[in-house]
């Protein structure tokens, strides 16, 4: 009769998969077209991988394929060096990071970071390109690791962080080698000649600036433009006439602001007053940028040494503490922008739960036949157990006794049993560095049952520190992780917290403390 049970089980639970499998984890057309573009896109056949990708109607749900689709999106603007407004990832990043897909997260987060730092939101670029670093350490892709060691040059270099745009344009000029690519080498050779310039450092300046010339056909113009420009500032303090002949090669090439600035430092250094002026005039950038505060200063102090320029130094003076009130302006202006944009995530929150009621509504009426036939099926069980149960009845009491305790012990042990296979498995995953966020209450409690079993001195350590009927489950899962010597992060990724609930963790456990 047990036999046949466990037979209806069986069935029952595989019936139930098939039907999970069929409503969950059909593709669509959309998803598999847009699997093709991103292995195009792997094999480096941009064009035919765009043109597909632009004949793709935009998925409108909240699914997988709208996730790809904003990705796949985001990359080809990335890999053509355009620009998207950052939030435009912010579905694919949560989609991914509850997929624990970590390769796609990867390339979204420094796809962001580098759409943020267009939008000049520095501190934030620079935050997901952490993130996106840290990720990819785990991965093998050079091409990723490439992109985030370039991005966060660029981001060094606006943060105006010297040392950590020398590190990642190194990283990056080696993966370059690595990946046998010379425009790869290129491009991170002209920050690597920039930073040991401003270290001063003449050896390794000349070894890059070398690599660059090597390289100068594989410039586009803007940066042409800008190579140029290093080698005018490499050279200013050392031979005028070539500093000024590459000066004069970058704006030959565009309206570089940068050379510009150098031409006036240098004309002025040389009392050149007329040229400096009309140099300086086609240096100051259209927007308030400090390079503009740094220029208008020595320029300010050249024509008061000079005595004959006064009443022009005291306009720039003038011109001086305009634009730092503009920059100020800009500033409050950006953190008004921030806000806006909370409150745009916040009503897209809103919308995002009224779309997931309306899929809640749907998703009852497609379960509604398995749940029927799980009904069904446990009022068969029920009946079937009665009329054992009844059968018992007609025994004698002390065969009824011993019936029952046979039933209870048969129970508990399974249930002992039960409890220390999952408490084993719980143990493997974290071990293993797998997220156990997705696990119930009592999941998580045959764990610390099951690890009080292995490490006896692990729980003396800990109920002699805390009142450990205070604490919930999780504060001793954590207090567990830490006996084990994992750090923060580890424990952050496992738990699948924010860093705000493991900050509110941590001072529940403290109150708990003996």
């Amino acid at each position: 009769m047990e036999k046949h049970k466990i037979k209806h089980i069986v069935s029952f639970f595989f019936l139930l998969i098939a039907f999970c499998n069929t409503f969950c984890n059909n593709k669509s057309a959309v998803y598999r077209q847009l699997e093709e573009v991103e292995q195009l896109f792997s094999e480096n056949r941009d064009s035919m991988a765009v043109k597909i990708l632009k004949k793709i109607t935009p998925p409108k749900d909240t699914t997988a394929a709208l996730a790809l689709y904003n990705y796949l999106y985001a990359k080809m603007y990335a890999r053509a060096n355009k620009f998207l407004p950052s939030n435009i990832l912010d579905y694919s990043i949560e989609y991914f990071f509850n997929t624990n897909d970590s390769l796609r997260l990867s390339y979204a987060f420094n796809y962001k970071s580098i759409f943020l730092l267009n939008e000049n939101d520095k501190k934030e670029a620079r935050k997901l390109n952490y993130a996106s670093e840290r990720i990819a350490s785990n991965l093998n892709d050079d091409l990723l690791h490439f992109n985030i060691y370039s991005n966060g040059y660029l981001i060094a270099a606006h943060h105006y962080d010297t040392d950590e745009c020398l590190t990642y344009a190194n990283k990056a000029y080696l993966t370059g080698i690595k990946l046998h690519d010379t425009k790869r080498m290129a491009y991170p050779a002209v920050f690597l000649t920039m930073c040991y310039n401003e270290k001063n450092i003449p050896d390794s300046v000349k070894k890059y600036m070398a690599v660059c010339l090597n390289f100068i056909n594989d410039y586009n113009d803007y940066t042409r433009s800008m190579v140029y420009n290093v080698f005018g500032d490499v050279l200013s303090q050392t031979d005028d006439a070539m500093s000024e002949h590459y000066y004069q090669e970058s704006v030959s090439i565009n309206h570089n602001e940068d050379a510009y600035n150098g031409l006036t430092r240098l004309y002025l250094k040389q009392g050149k007053i007329e040229q400096a002026d009309t140099c300086y005039q086609k240096a100051l950038r259209p927007k308030a940028y400090e390079s503009n505060l740094n220029l208008m200063e020595i320029y300010a102090n050249e024509l008061e040494n000079n005595g004959n320029y006064l009443h022009n130094a005291l306009k720039i003076r003038r011109n001086i503490y305009e634009t730092q009130d503009s920059l100020h302006q800009e500033k409050i202006a950006g953190l008004d922008e921030r806000i806006q944009h909370l409150e745009l995530d916040n009503s897209q929150a809103n919308a995002k739960i009224e779309r997931l009621k309306s899929k809640l509504s749907v998703y009852r009426m497609l379960l509604l036949p398995a749940i029927t036939t799980a009904i069904i099926f446990g009022i068969a069980l029920y009946r079937k157990n009665k009329k054992e149960q009844d059968s018992i009845a007609c025994l004698p009491q002390k065969e009824k006794n011993d019936k029952h305790s046979e039933n209870k012990n048969i129970n508990d042990a399974n249930k002992a049993e039960d409890a220390i296979t999952t408490g084993k498995m719980i143990h493997d995953k974290i071990i293993a560095g797998e997220s156990i966020a997705q696990l119930k209450t009592e999941e998580r409690k045959s764990f610390v049952r099951y690890y009080q079993n292995i490490d006896n001195e692990c729980f003396a350590k800990i109920s002699a520190s805390y009142y450990v009927d205070k604490l919930p489950v999780n504060a001793v899962i954590v207090l567990i992780l830490q006996h084990m010597g994992k750090d923060k992060n580890f424990i952050i990724d496992v738990m699948g917290f924010s860093d705000q609930a493991y900050r509110s963790l941590k001072s529940r456990t403290e109150k708990a403390k003996k």
